[in-house]
């Protein structure tokens, strides 16, 4: 008996773990300035940069079939 397919839930995972990179943009659009605006832009751009090898990495393994149980 399966209670939710395996992939959609990874995917709903990778969803909820990307929506940390909207946090740091606007904590830099609070400080209501040009620098710490950019420095948020800067770290989100790196976020995204690293969390795109991770989701495409997992992603591979999950095609092969290596998460089912």
């Amino acid at each position: 008996m399966v209670i939710a397919d395996l992939n959609v839930g990874i995917l709903y995972t990778f969803g909820i773990v990307s929506l940390g990179v909207y946090g740091i943009v606007l904590a830099g659009y609070a400080a209501n300035s040009k620098y710490p605006f950019l420095g948020g832009i800067r770290s989100s751009a790196q976020m995204i940069s690293y969390e795109f090898r991770w989701h495409v990495g997992d992603s591979g393994a999950a095609d092969r079939g290596q998460f089912e149980f």
